[in-house]
């Protein structure tokens, strides 16, 4: 066999092994939030509505009025606005803690916007 051939032989075997093999998810994804098991995941909530959230990773987002967060069992970063206009801050919250803008320091009033989400 000539060397050229060995070469291809071998690239179309390392190409066919990292083909076959799973990577690992490392990307957020929407979960319903009426699942029996929700509290285990990142829980943002504006008024009455609820944005669900699942694996590690980040995402972009444009989530309005967040009043409330549960991260479940995780522990998240989330970036975002306080005030129309304002600064972007950035937050960490420590797993199975509850944020809310009512018992939040410095906060007055639900977030404006959060715009980034990292589960950690």
């Amino acid at each position: 066999m000539s060397y050229l051939r060995k070469v291809l032989a071998g690239c179309a075997a390392a190409l066919a092994v990292m083909v076959a093999l799973p990577s690992p998810a490392f990307a957020i994804n929407h979960v319903d939030c009426n699942r029996k098991d929700i509290r285990e995941f990142l829980i943002i909530r504006n008024g009455l509505d609820r944005h669900c959230f699942a694996n590690g990773g980040t995402m972009s987002v444009a989530i309005y009025g967040v009043d409330y967060i549960s991260p479940g069992n995780n522990n998240v970063a989330i970036e975002y606005i306080d005030d129309l206009g304002g600064p972007s801050r950035a937050l960490l919250i420590p797993k199975w803690t509850l944020w809310g803008f009512d018992t939040a320091d410095g906060i007055n009033g639900p977030m404006h916007m959060i715009y980034k989400i990292r589960i950690i």
